[in-house]
């Protein structure tokens, strides 16, 4: 059976389960309800004819009954009681609805309280008419109790009200129960429709089916809510941050990464390619994304995240290829200039010219490999500046390495890989600045010492605003176009973890100063 017609069946078989129930249990209220109602009115008439003085006189006389008899019958028939016994201390009747009967014992044996004791009560009991409610009250008469009135009525008198009364419900009930089976239908129907019309089969499927695939990616994923609390967590998520599925609940804000969800959460925008270190000490790649529901409603926010270790595996691989590429492509490009210049000099038979010239590039190119080979003992960061002179040389910018600078293989304060970082976003940025400029300049220099490792890095370049400056070091934050504003984000975000300093000048030129210390 289809999930719709399931929940239609079952809300149908309660609700009328639920009426019948109700029904039931409120028949019996108002059925007791109504006993001590009519009860209770058969003895206010009964305390009434008790109290008549005809009655108090006659009673106990021989020709007393037909005076009672006419007295209790008037009242009888003006009222809804069905009969009104009068008796005397012996039980025998003085008056009855029955007038054959009077001068016979009472019927039922429970009016002997009312002789013995002189109560006034209530009873179910069985006389002549059938079983009917009665009410018991003695008669007194100068302070002696001379008789009993008995009022009643039959039950099946109140059997017959009662279901007038419900006979009068019935068209209720019947359009409650109409209301309740629409509202069944609509119900299940809405309930179809919010889960996409599947049935419980497919749903547990497709929720096995993503269990499998979020546990088996390789990337890391968690999801918050709107409060920042973590609703999910893969098992790639925890082994890359070293958690527990403990960790469901949580606050976000507990972790590293919480800044980021909250400017997510806030913003309600995409954070992509964002670099993070972790509390265990791992660099990871990041992207944010809001959760937007169907109804265009914002949920949450959720990531996923690689261990950069495997990532940079992957990207040197592919930098390696692409800076191959690009080395040769620029050399030979700058050398079929250098060629053409060259060629023309020795066609114009300018021979010590072009010699001149030879030596000259020989001279360049001899220095800057020379201070790359000697001086910059750090394989990675001697190889990227080696792959931005020759960018620099093709867009004929000149790029000038500082003869002094001193780096050594190895430095336990920052990785190679983070100075490689470090370097290469502001030497980037600097060839932006320049490029397509007449006479572009771009200085570049690093030093270690005992203390610190010293970065500069300068061009002649358009100046930066002020208004820039303040908050260039923010996520997102670029003078370019595009989806930029990473590098330097990056960079700040390195010598934080380092303990370094950046600070940035910009009027003629513009200057990157970077200090490390060697030791926290």
């Amino acid at each position: 059976m289809k999930l719709q017609y399931k929940i239609l069946t079952y809300m149908t078989i309660i609700i009328f389960l639920t009426l019948g129930i109700s029904s039931y249990f409120g028949v019996q209220y108002l059925q007791r309800k109504m006993k001590l109602q009519i009860g209770q009115s058969a003895m206010n008439t009964a305390v009434a004819v008790a109290s008549m003085p005809q009655i108090q006189d006659n009673l106990g006389d021989i020709k007393g009954s037909d005076k009672i008899q006419g007295i209790i019958e008037r009242i009888r028939l003006s009222s809804n009681i069905q009969f009104i016994t009068v008796i005397d201390m012996n039980s025998t009747r003085f008056s009855h609805p029955v007038p054959e009967r009077i001068g016979e014992k009472f019927e039922g044996n429970d009016e002997k309280r009312a002789i013995y004791t002189g109560e006034s009560y209530i009873t179910e009991g069985k006389g002549t008419l059938g079983i009917s409610l009665r009410a018991f009250t003695p008669v007194y008469k100068d302070g002696v109790q001379v008789g009993v009135v008995c009022a009643g009525i039959l039950i099946d008198n109140v059997r017959t009200e009662l279901r007038e009364f419900l006979r009068g419900l019935v068209p209720y009930i019947a359009i409650g129960l109409i209301i309740g089976l629409i509202g069944a239908a609509l119900l299940s129907y809405n309930i179809k429709k919010s889960i996409f019309g599947l049935e419980p089969e497919e749903i547990a499927w497709i929720l096995s089916e993503r269990e499998a695939i979020l546990e088996n990616m390789k990337e890391g994923i968690i999801a918050v809510d709107e409060q920042g609390k973590i609703i999910l967590i893969n098992k790639s998520a925890r082994k890359i941050l070293n958690l527990s599925t403990e960790t469901l609940g949580k606050d976000i804000n507990k972790f590293k990464m919480g800044n980021f969800f909250d400017k997510v959460i806030k913003n309600k925008e995409l954070l992509s390619n964002v670099e993070e270190k972790t509390e265990n000490g791992i660099n990871i790649l990041s992207n944010y994304m809001p959760l937007i529901n169907s109804k265009g409603n914002f949920e949450g926010a959720l990531v996923s995240f690689q261990d950069m270790t495997e990532v940079k595996k992957m990207a040197e691989e592919l930098t390696g290829i692409k800076k191959l590429t690009w080395d040769l492509r620029a050399q030979n490009h700058e050398f079929m200039n250098k060629l053409h210049t060259i060629s023309g000099l020795i066609q114009l038979e300018e021979y010590k010219r072009a010699l001149s010239y030879i030596q000259e590039i020989s001279r360049i190119r001899t220095n800057v490999v020379g201070i790359l080979n000697n001086n910059i003992k750090d394989v990675a960061l001697s190889a990227m500046l080696l792959a931005k002179y020759n960018k620099a040389s093709e867009a004929r910018i000149d790029f000038e390495i500082d003869n002094s600078s001193y780096i050594s293989e190895s430095h336990k304060c920052i990785t190679s890989d983070d100075l490689m970082c470090i370097a290469g976003n502001l030497i980037e940025n600097s060839i932006d600045a320049v490029i397509g400029m007449n006479k572009g300049k771009i200085y570049f220099y690093i030093r270690e010492d005992k203390v610190n490792i010293t970065m500069k890095v300068r061009n002649n370049g358009a100046a930066i605003s002020k208004e820039i400056i303040k908050k260039v070091f923010e996520l997102g934050v670029s003078t370019k176009q595009g989806n930029r504003g990473y590098g330097l984000y990056n960079v700040k975000r390195i010598l934080d973890e380092a303990g370094g300093t950046i600070e940035v000048t910009s009027e003629e030129e513009t200057e990157w100063v970077v200090e490390i210390p060697v030791v926290k």
